[in-house]
């Protein structure tokens, strides 16, 4: 193999990459083009949805909405047309293609584009591209077979990270916003050892609580108040002998340090069903957007998209998330009469198990690039680790410079997902690369285009049609 990774590539940049075209100036434009107009409609979408979610302001719209799409737009096709340029300009200099010239030309590009975008996003999108390029590297491994896949290799990574994670969160000044706040939001406030202990049954009576719980729920994933104000009324209203039922279930056994203000059993069950429905909505509007040319077309596909199996896995996910940790805290409590920051690590290890219900390597993965992000900046608060100035540019850097150099060599290996992603900026021409070429490098590049052969103009390519 490594005999291989050494030898020389004497064909043009028309013959290996822009076969589309004989002309290295057209092949940018046409990049160009492409790329700036998917990264507008990238970025306009995000933007627009972010800015309705954070309830923006009339004044955002005028002055900034705009300005931030351009801005991120150029960042992105950036990245596209100076590695096309890049790509052509090492031929034209060393005369030669190498299985790591990759390495050097997408790092030029990459540091130009990453300096092009806003600060404040630099290390959210070098934190994703780490992400990215360790779920390459080790599909890499795999097919190499240096290692064997673990069974719930994920669920494992996904258990440890939230171990960690869910210790900090019990600790005293652990973590920092905002992540202590989605994690407050998903297993509650009670768990954090700086709340004050609560009074044991407050006197709400429980038709308020529950349209309380409800409008909770509804407002979390952007319900609109009209909806959510008639459906607290119909909670409201419940049967007399339900609500003494849970009244009695709420008003259950609970350890004295236990800082919730219902029994032990409701708190929990409590919180497996807030979250649940909180998944189920959250997943369920997405599927609707996501398809709602194809329910505006078909009505009758509006019943089978809020009932996707996707919808309940992740409400199952996030629900179960946050009854194992909530159970395991107060069984913790229970048995060792006391609490502890300790407990944070076993109860968040046996809540992590709930990703069996919605698996994802993305999310294990991109979990575990920020906690150690995380715990690097705490070590460098403490003065035990180095703060590299521009970091986030310098990940960025190499993270982009793998992940172009996968996308040349073994397209195969990167998350389907991103490789869409990749076709659609460069409007498809990234699959039209020779890879028939590349394969004297051992790398099955041309796997996924097996029956691809470019037809190349014969006055500016020496091939063989």
């Amino acid at each position: 193999m490594a005999a291989a990774y050494s030898k020389l590539l004497h064909n043009t940049c028309y013959e290996v990459g822009h076969t589309w075209t004989p002309f290295c100036t057209k092949a940018s434009l046409d990049i160009l083009k492409s790329a700036s107009k998917e990264s507008f409609k990238i970025y306009f979408t995000l933007y627009l949805v972010t800015a309705l979610f954070r309830r923006r302001g009339i004044q955002y719209f005028v002055r900034r909405f705009l300005p931030e799409i351009l801005q991120s737009s150029l960042f992105l096709t950036s990245n596209g047309v100076l590695f096309m340029t890049s790509f052509c300009m090492w031929r034209r200099i060393l005369g030669f293609y190498t299985y790591f010239n990759v390495f050097f030309c997408a790092p030029f590009c990459a540091g130009v584009a990453i300096m092009l975008e806003h600060k404040s996003r630099r290390g959210m999108l070098a934190l994703y591209l780490s992400n990215l390029a360790v779920e390459i590297l080790f599909r890499m491994t795999v097919a190499r077979g240096y290692i064997t896949p673990l069974p719930y290799g994920e669920v494992v990574l996904f258990s440890v990270v939230c171990a960690v994670y869910m210790g900090l969160f019990r600790a005293k000044d652990g973590l920092k916003e905002p992540t202590a706040k989605v994690l407050r939001f998903l297993v509650g406030p009670h768990e954090e050892s700086k709340k004050e202990e609560t009074a044991a049954h407050p006197g709400v009576p429980l038709r308020r609580r529950v349209a309380a719980w409800m409008m909770q729920c509804l407002k979390a994933v952007r319900v609109p108040a009209t909806v959510r104000n008639k459906l607290a009324v119909y909670a409201s209203e419940l049967d007399d002998s339900i609500c003494h039922k849970l009244e009695w279930f709420t008003a259950g056994p609970r350890h004295r340090v236990c800082r919730h203000s219902q029994s032990c059993g409701a708190y929990t069950v409590g919180g497996f069903l807030r979250m649940f429905s909180v998944g189920y909505l959250a997943q369920a509007v997405l599927k609707v957007v996501g398809n709602l040319r194809a329910i505006v077309k078909k009505p009758s596909l509006l019943a089978s998209t809020l009932l996707h199996p996707d919808n309940r896995g992740l409400g199952l996910f996030l629900g179960s998330f946050t009854f194992l940790f909530r159970t395991v805290s107060c069984l913790l409590r229970w048995l060792r009469n006391r609490d502890s920051e300790s407990h944070g690590y076993v109860a968040g290890l046996c809540a992590g198990t709930s990703m069996v219900f919605y698996r994802s390597s993305t999310l294990a993965l991109y979990l575990m690039t920020k906690l150690a992000e995380t715990l690097w900046l705490k070590g460098a608060e403490k003065g035990v680790l180095p703060l590299f100035r521009n970091f986030d540019a310098i990940l960025y850097t190499v993270a982009c410079a793998f992940v172009f150099h996968a996308a040349v060599f073994e397209p195969h290996n990167i998350r389907p997902a991103y490789w869409k992603f990749l076709s659609r900026l460069t409007a498809g021409h990234f699959s039209e690369m020779n890879r028939n070429l590349l394969e004297v490098y051992g790398t099955q590049a041309s796997k996924m285009f097996p029956d691809f052969r470019p037809k190349l103009d014969p006055r500016f390519s020496s091939l063989p049609e």
